[in-house]
């Protein structure tokens, strides 16, 4: 009914409107009702059908069958002021360029009533609309508009203004203007649900997903836009304002008008307690978001990758792997590296391929809250979608996802690596937490490929889901053999009678196993010492290594930085104790310096150490005793038979050179990224 008395005001000034009703999935009683619907103040009125899933598709429909020369989008359940056509039509005729008008003020009413105010386009900036979808879903444009910019769908549980926000910020992008018509009102019927942007809770803030983020048109919107160099207005001069709009008769002759067309305005809106309005919205990120386009000096790059942080270790070393295959490939490859987490020292970039780029956002010399973070980083792969995205576990991801960011993945192919589970050990058993598959599950239509470096967690995640296995994939981490086969048969030809473990020192390493391994070979007098490597001084599970304190056959080197820096000749073997794991890499490390293995029977390790081949598997069982005297038993094995020794130690070399090659990852790069994400 707002609609007819905004019409009929409207004729009164020789404006004709058309109406427009878009159906969409309706029940078949509103149907029916519309279809009867008939007011001779409408030149027209025009039903139109819409199969679409969206809101945003079903507008374009109706547009398209429209005749008029401006369209005012607006939703059924709403009201409009009894002069807002005249008002928002005057307005949109006068401005000299582009232009779209947006009513002053929104009227909430129903559950918590409120009043919220706009501001024009050049009060706020471009800048705020990265942060905060400003504007209300209430809005007048021209034809010229929507012939070059359309709503775009938006993806599943997506917050509802999503596709208003990412519309205007289009428009901006293609050169329009928002301004507001001065003291017009609309009305908006008030849920839990339908709250205005600006006071819904911030966890289900969503960045749109618009090309106004490309770094140059962005610049130019805010360098060359509408009225760039007007100041904006003083906190007071806003709050008196809009007190003193709300407070007088135009105002309150409006909500008058409206009680009687609707009396759910009422008390409550002719004396509102509550104002909502900002006219310096925040605009830190979009000046950061700047700032590193501007010293990244507007790169175009092919792969994105994240990473807590840029370790030399790890599944870090993986995924740099990874970055200099996709160069070796490819010389057009452009790679971005973004560390999200805070570096434990300072940042090594020489072992990332020539020409990469390190985006430290705990290092810009600016400080920043995390959403600022996502915010920043939503922008940029907004404005980079041609890059692919490579993701590893982290919290940092798994909060980008679960807080909506995830949202501008849509457009890019993106591949999550995955190393292992995480797991815990409770009495005598392993129990697996949920995070890591939950994101995978949670996430499944945005992620494009899940790689992994071991055969074994992809049959757990094929088994568990259920679904699409060509959808995983198995990419072998390279090794290089750090000794030639001459070294290798002279380090074995007579016993060191020492054994290595180096790993870190935590629980899940199960270090204790070594004490239990000591007091057996005292009990069986064999001469064999085992030197400890390690330490744990930034993990959460430290393990003290006072406890191999007064165990005859352990000795505590003290921490390594790299592997290679110990000395493997001095060894026979190499020991590994861990409850759980993904592929070590320092498993790979040992079996590059001709060191066989000694290892528990998990996750991907008897995938490289092959029994009786490349090592020793140790069966699992819940008797820790039992595991203890298996170790010893293939120490000794190794100890005592020079054949053995010699020829697993050759198996290693052969093993690594033929499938864990740099040149054979670069091959499997090749295929993988070729195919899988073709």
């Amino acid at each position: 009914m707002s609609l007819e008395v905004a019409a009929h005001a409207a004729a009164c000034d020789d404006i004709t409107v058309e109406l427009i009703i878009v159906l969409s999935r309706c029940s078949r009683h509103d149907a029916a009702w519309m279809a009867a619907y008939h007011n001779d103040v409408f030149t027209c009125v025009r039903i139109v059908h819409s199969e679409a899933d969206c809101l945003g598709v079903a507008r374009n429909d109706a547009i398209a069958q429209s005749a008029g020369t401006n369209f005012l989008i607006f939703n059924g359940y709403d009201l409009l002021s009894t002069d807002a056509f005249v008002r928002l039509i005057r307005k949109i005729t006068r401005t000299p360029k582009p232009t779209i008008v947006i009513p002053e003020y929104s009227v909430h009413f129903g559950q918590d009533p409120y009043v919220e105010r706009f501001f024009d386009l050049s009060v706020i900036s471009p800048l705020g609309l990265m942060r905060n979808h400003y504007y209300p879903n209430v809005f007048l444009a021209p034809r010229a508009l929507f012939e070059t910019v359309q709503f775009q769908r938006v993806p599943d549980h997506a917050a509802p203004e999503q596709e208003d926000w990412t519309f205007l910020c289009d428009a901006v992008a293609a050169g329009y203007d928002i301004v507001a018509a001065p003291n017009t009102l609309f009305f908006k019927r008030q849920s839990g649900a339908g709250l205005s942007s600006r006071v819904r809770n911030a966890s289900h803030y969503r960045i749109p997903m618009t090309n106004l983020f490309a770094s140059e048109r962005f610049r130019g919107a805010i360098q060359s836009g509408p009225g760039a160099d007007i100041a904006t207005p003083e906190n007071d001069d806003w709050r008196a304002e809009t007190r003193s709009f709300v407070s007088g008769d135009v105002y309150r002759k409006l909500i008058s008008e409206m009680n009687v067309i609707d009396p759910s305005v009422s008390i409550s809106s002719y004396y509102p307690q509550r104002l909502v309005a900002d006219p310096q919205p925040t605009r830190f990120p979009a000046d950061l978001y700047l700032m590193i386009w501007a010293a990244l000096e507007g790169s175009t790059y092919t792969d994105i990758f994240f990473l807590p942080a840029l370790a030399v270790g790890g599944s870090e070393k993986y995924l740099i792997q990874v970055m200099h295959s996709l160069v070796a490939n490819d010389r057009q490859t452009r790679i971005l590296v973004i560390c999200h987490d805070p570096n434990p020292g300072p940042i090594n970039v020489d072992h990332l391929p020539p020409g990469t780029d390190l985006l430290d956002l705990w290092n810009l010399g600016h400080p920043i809250e995390r959403d600022d973070h996502f915010v920043v980083l939503a922008a940029l792969l907004c404005a980079a979608s041609s890059a692919r995205i490579h993701l590893k576990t982290s919290g940092f991801i798994f909060n980008f996802f679960s807080m909506g960011y995830g949202v501008v993945l849509n457009r890019h192919k993106v591949i999550y690596y995955r190393f292992c589970d995480d797991r815990h050990a409770l009495d005598n058993d392993i129990i697996t937490g949920p995070n890591r598959f939950n994101f995978i599950v949670e996430n499944f239509s945005a992620i494009d490929l899940i790689v992994s470096d071991h055969q074994k967690l992809i049959e757990y995640d094929r088994d568990r889901l259920r679904i699409q296995p060509d959808k995983w994939a198995c990419l072998r981490a390279y090794c290089p053999v750090t000794v030639t086969a001459d070294q290798v048969i002279c380090a074995r030809m007579k016993t060191n009678s020492r054994v290595l473990w180096a790993s870190r020192l935590v629980w899940q390493k199960n270090p204790l196993m070594l004490v239990l391994i000591s007091e057996i070979l005292s009990a069986q007098n064999i001469p064999v010492t085992v030197d400890i490597y390690g330490s744990s001084a930034s993990d959460s599970d430290p393990f003290d290594p006072a406890a191999f304190e007064g165990c005859s056959h352990l000795n505590y080197k003290g921490p390594y930085r790299r592997f290679v820096d110990i000395d493997a000749s001095l060894y026979d073997a190499f020991i590994y104790t861990s409850m759980f794991d993904g592929l070590p890499n320092v498993v790979l490390e040992a079996m590059a310096t001709g060191l066989p293995v000694i290892a528990p029977d998990i996750d991907g390790i008897p995938e490289v150490v092959q029994h009786k081949e490349t090592g020793f598997i140790v069966p699992s069982c819940n008797n820790q005793l039992e595991i203890a005297e298996k170790y010893v038993k293939y120490i000794y094995q190794i100890w005592t038979d020079h054949d053995l020794r010699v020829r697993t130690s050759q198996n290693c070399i052969s093993f690594l050179e033929r499938f864990h090659s740099q040149e054979t990852h670069r091959l499997n790069v090749l295929s993988l990224y070729g195919s899988k994400l073709s």
